[in-house]
C-alpha cells in the first residue's frame, strides 16, 4: 500500500514519498518506508513520526536505517532533499547455540571450518547487521582479546545447518573461490526427507528468479535457466518416522538446490515449509546439514566432517520430535 502524506515535528517537516507495508511469503510483516527530507533533521526526528515495531535504539543497533543507500547505525543530521529508508518492523535471529554445539570445528592462521546453527544468517540481511554469523565472529574474536576480520568464500541458506569456509584473509578468500570454481571442494549433506529419494544422480533445469521458492523442470525454458545437479547416496526410511534419512553430495551449488531438488522429487526437506513439507516446530530451521567438505590446500587434502549423530540429537531438540 503506497501512501504519500507530511509529518510535522515542530520545525521539522518529513515528506514520506513511499511507505508500503506487506506481508512476505514466509510470514513475517515487513514495513518498509522510503520518504525525502524537506528540511535539515536529525534522524532521530524523523524516526519518532514514523510508525514503527521497534525502538529508535534498535533501528541504529541493527543498522535498519538508510541515507542516500548507506547504511547507519548512529543518529546524525541529515540536509534536506536527502532520500532515507527505515525498515520498522526488521527480521530478528535468537543467535542461541544448541547444547553441545561449538561454533568453530578447526582453525589456523589462513582459514576457519565454521558450523554454522541452523537458524543464523551467514551474513548481514538487510535490515539487520548485528545478528549473523559473520558478526558473531567478529564479535568472539574481539572478546578474546584480539581483532580478527572474516572473509565469506560461501553460504548456506538460514535455515541449514552445516560446515563453512571462512577465510581469515583476501589472498585465503581468493584461493578458495578458485577451488570453488574448479569444482576442487566436495560437500556432502544430511536431510529428512518426506519419502524415500531415490539412489544416483540427478539434473534439473532452475529459473532464474532472485524470488523463493525456485522454479524447476527437467528441461530448461531457454539458455538462461541454471543446471542443477547432485548425486543421492542414499536414502532410508528411519523406523517409527515420518521421514528418511537422506545422503546428497551435492555438484553444483545454486541458491535453494537441494531444497528445491528434493522437493521437486517429492521428497520435501522436514520443516521446509515453502517447498512443500509439513510444519514441524524448529524456528527458522529446516532438517538439512552440510556434514562434510572436501578440498585440497597447500598441497594437502583436508576432509572435515560433522557427526550424524550430533546432527539427529540437534533435530530432535529443535523439531521436538523423535528421530
Amino acid at each position: 500500500m503506497d501512501v504519500s502524506h507530511r509529518v510535522e515535528h515542530h520545525r521539522y517537516t518529513v515528506l514520506l514519498a513511499e511507505m508500503m507495508f506487506y506481508f512476505a511469503k514466509t510470514g513475517h510483516e515487513y514495513g518498509v518506508i522510503h520518504g525525502i527530507t524537506t528540511e535539515s533533521c536529525w534522524l532521530s526526528q524523523i524516526l519518532r513520526n514514523l510508525p514503527s515495531f521497534v525502538s529508535s535504539n534498535t533501528v541504529f543497533h541493527l543498522g535498519a536505517i538508510y541515507v542516500e543507500n548507506q547504511r547507519q547505525h548512529q543518529d546524525r543530521f541529515v540536509p534536506e532533499q536527502c532520500k532515507f529508508r527505515v525498515h520498522t518492523a526488521p527480521r530478528r535471529f535468537a543467535l542461541e547455540l544448541p547444547v553441545h554445539h561449538g561454533l568453530k570445528v578447526y582453525e589456523n592462521e589462513e582459514f576457519a571450518i565454521i558450523d554454522k546453527p541452523s537458524g543464523w544468517p551467514m551474513h548481514a540481511t538487510v535490515d539487520n547487521a548485528q545478528e549473523n554469523l559473520l558478526a558473531n565472529l567478529t564479535q568472539t574474536s574481539l572478546t578474546e582479546g584480539f581483532s580478527q576480520k572474516y572473509y565469506l568464500t560461501h553460504r548456506l541458506d538460514v535455515p541449514t545447518r552445516g560446515l563453512v569456509f571462512f577465510a581469515k584473509s583476501p589472498t585465503s578468500q581468493k584461493n578458495f573461490n578458485k577451488l570453488l570454481q574448479t569444482h576442487e571442494v566436495s560437500k556432502s549433506y544430511l536431510a529428512l526427507t518426506e519419502k524415500i529419494i531415490p539412489v544416483g544422480k540427478h539434473t534439473h533445469y532452475m529459473k532464474p528468479s532472485p524470488k523463493a521458492p525456485k522454479e524447476l523442470q527437467l528441461t530448461p525454458e531457454d539458455p538462461t535457466w541454471l543446471r542443477c545437479e547432485l548425486i543421492v547416496e542414499d536414502s532410508v526410511a528411519i523406523p517409527a518416522s515420518d521421514y528418511a534419512l537422506t545422503r546428497i553430495q551435492l555438484i553444483t551449488g545454486r541458491t535453494h538446490q537441494i531444497r528445491a531438488q528434493l522437493s521437486f522429487l517429492g521428497g520435501a526437506i522436514g520443516g521446509d515449509e515453502p517447498y512443500g513439507a509439513r510444519p514441524m516446530r524448529g524456528a527458522n530451521s529446516i532438517a538439512l546439514a552440510c556434514v562434510a567438505m572436501q578440498f585440497p590446500w597447500q598441497n594437502e587434502d583436508w576432509t572435515f566432517s560433522l557427526s550424524p549423530k550430533s546432527v539427529l540429537a540437534d533435530w530432535t531438540q529443535l523439531f521436538k520430535t523423535k528421530i
